[in-house]
């Protein structure tokens, strides 16, 4: 499923799983990983680990949990490094909570992680939003199949019609090859598609595509990968104009290098660390009337600050060059969106955004437990909540190959918001932005960390 598309349909779910059983609940844990039946009140001493434990995975496999531990039997921990071992589990993003445990020898102790995994196959109806817009609804189904055969592999199917009607399949491993740690994605679509451009008519295009992605795993955080992908596009005759060939049919194939490096302690809403992506791109070739490039990269950084407060930056540029085809323009308004200016649109052929948040806690994450008498009790356990506040100042604008960059024509909003931390769609916010105009405008229930 599209990512918007699924974490709208994950909200009504949420909300209404809460909204019928809140009387159901039967248990309420801290959010913090709690160390001290490890430490003891001396979390800075270092204790041998003789052995790892995993308990509470039923279906996902051992070793896809010990991979990515980088303590090993033998190695000395302190409570931090404990702390961040059950973040590295939390990132797999199979559970809904990580807990840790010890067992005392005399020579160290046996450490024992307690996971509790979420809830894998979902079919679902399909309704919702493209583009958050309640003029442009489809509605459909689709079946979602996460942690295939126990690996962290995924699988998902869908179909929708009304706006912009898809038929789309996918599949993501995350790591295969053993200590070769090599990862790939796979998809194919079929669908008629809306395009979005603003200085033209609008128009419909059928569009059939497959892409396929290999990557490999430097360590911990360091991920090189390859991908192409063939696309089909067809218009009708009044609109071939659009289209780089005159029949108003392109074929092409893209070709995408990209390296990433990733050091962020929590994937869902982190509080230190970085990401780093640097992209190349290239559709068609040579001497072909589609030949166009885009190459770029985003940066975000987290700093933490006292009390648990983060300050939390974001940089990416989008850069083209080639004669660049309508339908392959970007954005601003659309999958990227400035909070200030969240429901204007403008559109270019090069993008640069920024940003900058203070995000900070206002009640600690709890864990609540639903359903323990149905057959899927396991899955309705240690389900989150808590709330955190932001302060933040967006930027960004677009522009035409044939212009130049201008900051003054930079679009720039700041605001506040609150954060609700969810189990499945990980964090629900609401917002108030204001534009450098002095334009104030509601964002009410986005989905996921911003950046």
């Amino acid at each position: 499923m599209h990512l918007q598309h699924w974490r709208e349909f994950k909200i009504i779910l949420l909300v209404a799983f809460l909204v019928l059983n809140a009387p159901r609940q039967i248990a309420l844990c801290r959010s913090t990983v709690d160390t001290s039946s490890v430490f003891g009140a001396d979390s800075k001493t270092a204790i041998k680990i003789i052995d790892i434990e995993v308990l509470g995975n039923k279906k996902t496999r051992n070793y896809i949990i010990t991979r990515e531990l980088k303590l090993k039997p033998g190695s000395y921990a302190t409570a931090d490094d404990i702390e961040m071992e059950c973040k590295r589990i939390q990132n797999l993003r199979l559970f809904t909570r990580v807990e840790v445990s010890s067992m005392h020898q005399d020579d160290g102790i046996i450490l024992i992680f307690i996971v509790t995994e979420k809830l894998y196959i979902f079919p679902y109806p399909l309704f919702f939003r493209n583009e958050r817009s309640w003029k442009k609804l489809s509605y459909g189904a689709g079946l979602s199949y996460y942690n295939f055969r126990g690996r962290n592999e995924s699988l998902n199917g869908e179909f929708w019609a009304g706006y912009n009607p898809t038929l789309t399949f996918a599949y993501k491993n995350p790591w295969f090859g053993g200590n070769s740690k090599l990862y790939a994605r796979f998809d194919i679509y079929k669908g008629t598609f809306q395009n979005n451009s603003l200085n033209i008519e609008s128009f419909k295009e059928k569009r059939t595509g497959t892409g396929l992605t290999l990557g490999k795993r430097f360590g911990f955080h360091t991920y090189f990968d390859f991908g192409m992908s063939y696309i089909e596009l067809k218009t009708t005759a009044k609109q071939a104009v659009y289209t780089l060939n005159a029949s108003g049919i392109d074929r092409w194939l893209t070709y995408r290098l990209q390296f990433r490096v990733d050091t962020r302690d929590l994937y869902e809403y982190p509080h230190k660390g970085v990401n780093l992506q640097l992209y190349a791109q290239k559709s068609g070739h040579e001497n072909s009337a589609i030949n166009f490039s885009f190459y770029g990269f985003d940066f975000r950084s987290y700093l933490p600050l006292a009390r648990r407060w983060t300050l939390a930056l974001r940089s990416a540029v989008d850069l083209s060059r080639g004669r660049i085809p309508v339908y392959s323009h970007l954005f601003l308004g659309y999958s990227e969106r400035i909070r200030g200016y969240f429901y204007d649109q403008a559109e270019g052929e090069n993008r640069v955004i920024g940003g900058a948040g203070i995000r900070f806690p206002l009640t600690k994450i709890t864990y609540h437990t639903f359903f323990q008498d149905t057959p899927f009790r396991d899955y309705y356990r240690n389900l989150k909540f808590g709330i955190s506040g932001e302060f933040f100042v967006d930027t960004g604008m677009v522009w035409m190959q044939q212009s130049e960059f201008n900051a003054r024509n930079l679009m720039t909003g700041y605001g506040a918001g609150i954060h609700f931390h969810l189990s499945y769609i990980d964090v629900l916010r609401l917002e108030y932005g204001i534009s450098d105009s002095g334009a104030g405008q509601w964002i009410l229930f986005d989905v996921g960390v911003p950046f």
